[in-house]
């Protein structure tokens, strides 16, 4: 039997210290012997119980700190967990060479009850259940620094890699509060993507290692998407599935489409109004792309295209864009075909999520002919910008000369009549 009593317990490795304060633990029935091929000591702890207060780890970017911790092999309690950036935004996207997420994030409690094992040879995790809640979660990601040219693997793949066997029955994310916020050279400020009331319900969480144990993964969301709109997912994969297939189908209702102006408006310099009655999404595919079903009803859906400077609107440029918008659906909308999604394998899953979306998104407000409605809409936009240059020649043309002190009777009236033109032409909004 070992114990400790109200100590203080720093260990630092790297300038990566770890430490615990009032610590008091119990280890019981420790066996240390020769491991099997000769390479050093095995240790076995049969039993333990650990408890502290203010526990900390620092590594490079963040702070960990906990309130309190209390570990045994049976169960765990952890509260007031916080990781905490150490450096601000500028400076990590200087200190990082390529792009990458930097976490902010705080639960309030954390618990888990099952069997696991982290000192023996044999390392394993077996739980009933983990129940993190109250979670804050802010993540942002700047576009600034070099993409990274990792092939990204799919979630499947990901917890297949994990080393050691790994079962959790069901694991609970309650009443959170999830921020996602992405920078980019051409945004005015990060676009923020919110999700509330956050909860998640995870089942057979594992690395497909326990023998007799279930390998399909089944996620459950529910939300509130940008703190206006009810959001429902289901999400399913198999760990055991080598070609790494999945489904995620959704539904969210009465979203309005200035909610989405907080991400849209730095990152597209464009604004939306109108209501989206109702979206419906049903995806399958592999690590190659995705394709289904997307289904939307909206009500007098409209864009405004934003001067980049000045975010006023460009009136000449919004009603183009519209004419070519369907901006009220049918009552009973059809589903329309998402196919041929490709994803980039250097991104990330909801990289190739949000790709469906926006295929879906296109063939319900612009139409089946994508392509031939994009092109229209490009050489049009392109017209009137040379119409727009060409009044502005003609105007310059026409300002009057410093150099001469004179002009004809005949030359002055038809220069005013043609400032009444351009006069009246500017003050138009019709394109």
């Amino acid at each position: 039997n070992i114990n400790f009593k109200n100590s203080y317990f720093t260990l630092d490795k790297g300038n990566q210290p770890i430490s615990f304060k009032q610590l008091n633990a119990q280890v019981n029935n420790v066996e240390v012997s020769p491991k099997k091929n000769n390479s050093g000591l095995a240790v076995k702890i049969n039993d333990y119980h650990l408890s502290a207060t203010d526990f900390s780890y620092k590594t490079k970017f963040y702070l960990m700190t906990a309130g309190d911790l209390n570990l045994s092999k049976n169960k765990a309690l952890i509260t007031n967990f916080a990781m905490k950036p150490l450096v601000s935004r500028a400076q990590f996207i200087k200190m990082i060479p390529v792009e990458n997420d930097l976490y902010d994030l705080k639960f309030a409690q954390i618990t888990a009850t099952g069997n696991w094992d982290f000192f023996s040879e044999n390392k394993s995790i077996v739980a009933n259940s983990v129940i993190i809640s109250n979670a804050n979660a802010n993540i942002f990601r700047s576009k600034i620094p070099a993409d990274d040219p990792k092939i990204k693997p799919l979630y499947s793949k990901m917890l297949r890699s994990i080393d050691i066997p790994m079962f959790i029955d069901d694991f609970y994310l309650k009443n959170s509060y999830l921020e996602y916020e992405e920078d980019t050279q051409k945004s005015d400020g990060p676009g923020k993507l919110t999700f509330s009331n956050f909860n998640m319900h995870v089942h057979n969480l594992n690395s497909g290692k326990i023998k007799g144990k279930p390998t399909e993964v089944k996620i459950k969301i529910d939300c509130s998407f940008l703190n206006a709109s009810p959001l429902s997912v289901n999400w399913n994969f198999n760990t055991a599935d080598q070609s790494d297939r999945f489904r995620i189908a959704g539904r969210s209702t009465g979203i309005p489409a200035k909610s989405v102006n907080a991400f849209i408006v730095p990152y597209m310099n464009v604004s939306a109004t109108g209501t989206i009655q109702e979206m419906l999404f049903d995806f399958t595919g592999n690590p190659k792309g995705l394709g289904g079903t997307f289904k939307l009803k909206h009500k007098d859906l409209k864009i405004a295209v934003l001067d980049k400077q000045t975010k006023e609107k460009k009136n000449l440029l919004s009603a183009v864009a519209n004419v070519f918008i369907k901006s009220t659906s049918d009552k009973f909308p059809e589903s329309v075909v998402v196919e041929g999604v490709e994803r980039d394998p250097t991104k990330s899953f909801f990289n190739m999520f949000w790709k469906g979306v926006e295929d879906g998104l296109k063939k319900t407000l612009i139409g089946a002919n994508i392509a031939k409605t994009e092109k229209t809409v490009k050489n049009t936009i392109q017209t009137v910008k040379e119409v727009k240059k060409s009044v502005k020649d003609v105007k310059q043309e026409l300002k009057p000369s410093t150099k001469s002190d004179s002009k004809s009777e005949d030359q002055q009236k038809e220069k005013g009549f043609m400032k009444g033109v351009f006069k009246k032409k500017e003050k138009s909004d019709n394109p």
